[in-house]
């Protein structure tokens, strides 16, 4: 499944057409600034042409010739009065008078606006010829004057359009993080939970776009529940309903082999539907404990797990010396745990059990509890036999056992993972060297708030 972040998603869709926008509104800007600049200059270049016109009559009438001026007429008093534009002023007789950096023409050009280039640039000359054609005012300005005018210009604009984009980003990141938050919530919520536990999901503001989602959800959750309902039932009928028979049908096979305990033959055969009955008794008897421990209702309250964990070795202590078994205990005292105490001492059972089953006689069983970073870790060490390479990724599978020599249910590390899951830890098998398997069970210090905690 590809996975996404909406929350960048959700940012990326407003950054990008506020860019664009932005964008849009410097380069608007920007052309507004060149028609604005370039209709004011214009305008202006016609004013002075018309001025120096007037105020050029005298000379032309006296025939004076005033030759070149120092300074050109300022483009913009007060801002940039180093940006100057240029004159040349005809008469009849030639120039009347001109700014020294005035571009060189041989004579004058038609009336309006015109572009020329020279060694110095590009420059923009308007031409004013006067009542009298043998007057023409002339002004040129450097068109670099003007591109700093408008640069000028488009600058002031950007610049509160960038820190406005900015505010905006910011603000709607921040909205972002704030309209899915209810994701986030609903998230934890789900998170927290125990596989066990398929209650509704609530949470305190819901969106509406995300309202049917949750009722999607807590609709799936109810019909999963009725299916493990019905699951549960099936399973705890079926197993009460088995252990009366198979009890009967164990003790008539017990009779029968007195009776016929003349016939070696038959003994034999009688024995074998024994130990059959006896499996298929640990079976039920395994189905049953299974069950409970998957059982929504089953109860979570703090008790003193090294307490549970010394009874449980006691109580297989004779099971041990029978066969001559070393079995140790490594225990930190008063440990306490949220979570049922019913169910983790079955599993504990299930694992010392286990452990003295496929431990050869003579040999030793360590049974370690301690609390870690990680919550509260059981192992249980043993010397025997071990499993094979890969087993472990299957051996807490029901029904599925490392050795069909030795008799069991092929349920008792199924249990164990079943109150593992239901306690939110982890369980998993460790093949030593150069002989033998240990069992981690690890669940969290607070077992029951994954349960509790749930909205």
């Amino acid at each position: 499944m590809k996975r996404y972040s909406l929350r960048v998603r959700a940012q990326r869709a407003l950054a990008l057409p506020a860019i664009a926008a932005v964008a849009a509104i410097v380069v608007l800007g920007a052309l507004i600034a060149t028609y604005a600049v370039t209709v004011q200059l214009d305008q202006q270049m016609v004013q002075n042409a018309r001025l120096l016109q007037l105020l050029a009559r005298h000379e032309v009438a006296e025939r004076d010739q005033l030759g070149d001026v120092e300074a050109g007429l300022p483009m913009f008093p007060g801002t940039l009065g180093a940006a100057r534009v240029e004159y040349r002023i005809w008469s009849d007789r030639g120039v009347l008078a001109q700014t020294a950096t005035m571009p060189t023409l041989s004579h004058p050009m038609a009336g309006g606006f015109h572009m020329i280039d020279t060694n110095r640039g590009r420059w923009r000359l308007f031409v004013l010829h006067g009542a009298n054609p043998e007057t023409t005012v002339e002004l040129a300005e450097p068109t670099d004057t003007r591109s700093r005018v408008i640069l000028a210009l488009t600058l002031s604009l950007a610049l509160p359009a960038g820190l406005l984009l900015l505010a905006t980003f910011v603000i709607g990141r921040r909205g972002i993080a704030h309209a899915l938050r209810p994701l986030e919530d609903l998230s934890t919520a789900i998170d927290r939970r125990s596989a066990s536990d398929l209650a509704p999901v609530e949470v305190r503001e819901l969106p509406l776009e995300v309202a049917p989602m949750v009722e999607a959800l807590n609709r799936l959750l109810q019909r999963v529940a009725d299916v493990l309902a019905r699951e549960r039932e099936f399973s705890d009928n079926a197993a009460h309903e088995l252990r009366n028979p198979l009890a009967a049908l164990k003790a008539r096979a017990q009779i029968i082999e007195r009776q016929l305990a003349h016939k070696p033959e038959l003994a034999t055969e009688l024995g074998e539907l024994a130990k059959g009955v006896d499996r298929t008794a640990r079976v039920v008897d395994r189905l049953l404990e299974l069950a409970r421990v998957n059982a929504p209702e089953q109860a979570f309250a703090p008790f003193d797990v090294s307490a549970l964990t010394e009874a449980c070795i006691a109580a297989q202590a004779a099971a041990a010396a029978r066969k001559d078994i070393d079995l140790s205990a490594e225990l930190s005292p008063g440990l306490i745990v949220q979570g049922s105490a019913f169910v983790i001492e079955l599993a504990l059972r299930n694992l010392i059990e286990n452990a003295i089953k496929f431990t050869p006689a003579g040999g030793a069983i360590a049974v370690r509890l301690d609390r870690t970073d990680a919550g509260i870790v059981f192992q249980i060490r043993d010397d025997g036999p071990g499993i094979a390479a890969g087993a472990e990724d299957w051996i807490f599978e029901r029904f599925r056992r490392e050795r069909q020599d030795i008799g069991g249910a092929g349920m008792g590390l199924a249990l164990v993972r079943a109150a593992c899951i239901a306690h939110g830890g982890s369980v998993r098998a460790v093949r030593l060297e150069p002989r033998g398997l240990a069992i981690v069970f690890t669940i969290p210090a607070g077992a029951a708030s994954a349960r509790s905690a749930a909205p």
